[in-house]
């Protein structure tokens, strides 16, 4: 058994799943009632898509941000049951007598819920002329003679990443296509949980929402027993507890945390016997490092460490180093204690005592803030856009993923305040 089969981080876990008994049976309760559009809400790399796919029910699944037009929904359906894109057919007519042919198979179609083919002609006896006509795929209504009270289930996956106007219209075809007896989920971000709702008044009360929180520690702690125990590595409870620390509720950054660790160990196979494996803090700091390595961001927080859009003051840090004012807000949202959600007091105080000299005004923090949060969501950085928030009312930042803040924590970009963490 190989490590990268155990620790799956962007695959389904069969090492190392743990069920979250109460959404689950939740959510298996809302796909079980007709008529409903289920909607799963969560925040970033929560788990959403592995729960559905717990369940065990076949699934259908199209991403949002492949959806650029609501036909594209239907036509990425008929694509995953391998209908063809068009068919054509051909008439003859003689004077004469007529003689009409039909013929019809049924039998195992590779993903087709309904599992028939028919065709049909038509014979005639005399002078002959013929005629060819052409016919293409009829989206919605086509999905739902194929699946319309089927067991098949149609998943739109980060339905919030589909465009305004593209949601506008799948909101009203939805209410239309799970009233007719096609099963349909979205999973969406925790901050959108009425996303559907949001284009129509129509789906009031036709939607079902299941919604998802980050994982607590004990469960994330529970994905390394499992993976560890079935590699038959024995690691002390203080190193999994660093682990399971580290990955800020997300389940994915548990398993990609502990395939890194068997990495850093040089272990890619099972042990034919269990096998004490030490990590002391150097060994975990190396881990987390290559995790980073992982994740990616770092141009991205090198180019917004430089002060975008503003005067390029620099403020001096205790570890000698020094930093614009929006370097200084990335640099302290990485410090303990960790938080997802940060109000500007908080952040403002955490850096008065990481700086040796006066910081950047509170002022310079609000304008920090609202700058990083425009940054995410201009329309270079579309991938980006939900990776942090600024809400200039309630004064709160907001980070959305927790890859993100790992690679603030541990990044060598960012990793100035790390000889400072508790």
């Amino acid at each position: 058994m190989r490590a990268v089969d155990v620790f799956t981080p962007g695959a389904f876990p069969l090492y190392t799943r743990v069920d979250r008994e109460q959404v689950l049976h939740r959510l298996t309760g809302a796909i079980s009632t007709s008529g409903m559009v289920v909607s799963v809400a969560g925040p970033s790399k929560c788990g959403k898509t592995v729960l559905i796919e717990t369940t065990g029910i076949p699934l259908i699944v199209v991403a949002g941000s492949f959806l650029e037009s609501a036909g594209d929904l239907w036509a990425l359906i008929l694509d995953r049951l391998n209908r063809p894109i068009g068919s054509t057919a051909a008439t003859s007519k003689n004077a004469g007598a007529s003689v009409s042919l039909a013929a019809r198979a049924e039998g195992s179609v590779p993903l087709v819920a309904k599992g028939s083919v028919t065709a049909t002609g038509q014979l005639q006896g005399g002078l002959a002329s013929s005629k060819a006509q052409s016919y293409g795929r009829r989206g919605m209504e086509e999905v739902l003679e194929e699946l319309a009270e089927s067991d098949f289930l149609v998943v739109i996956d980060d339905y919030h990443f589909a465009p305004d106007g593209v949601r506008d219209q799948l909101s009203k075809q939805l209410k239309e296509a799970v009233r007719r007896g096609l099963r349909v989920c979205v999973s969406t971000a925790a901050h959108r949980p009425d996303e559907l709702e949001k284009y129509t008044s129509n789906l009031t009360g036709r939607v079902t929402h299941v919604p998802m929180k980050y994982w607590e520690v004990e469960e994330l702690r529970e994905i390394a027993v499992l993976g560890f125990r079935a590699l038959n590595m024995i690691l002390d409870n203080e190193t999994i507890n660093a682990f399971a620390q580290e990955a800020i509720g997300s389940p994915q950054l548990m398993q990609l945390i502990c395939l890194c660790a068997c990495r850093h160990a040089d272990i890619r196979q099972a042990f034919s016997e269990p096998t004490p494996v030490e990590f002391d803090y150097s060994d975990q700091e190396q881990v987390f490092a290559e995790v980073c390595h992982s994740i990616g961001f770092h141009q991205l927080v090198s180019d917004l460490s430089g002060g975008i859009g503003e005067y390029i003051r620099r403020y001096r840090f205790n570890d000698g180093t020094d930093s614009t004012a929006i370097g200084a807000v990335l640099r302290v949202l990485g410090a303990d204690p960790l938080e997802l959600e940060f109000s500007c007091d908080e952040i403002h105080h955490r850096i008065a005592v990481h700086c040796s000299q006066r910081g950047p005004s509170k002022q310079e923090v609000r304008r920090s803030c609202a700058t990083l949060s425009t940054y995410f969501s201009a329309e270079r950085f579309s991938s980006s856009a939900s990776l942090l928030s600024w809400d200039a009312d309630t004064e709160a930042l907001v980070l959305e993923d927790p890859y993100f803040l790992f690679f603030l924590r541990w990044s060598p970009a960012c990793a100035a305040l790390a000889s400072e963490r508790d």
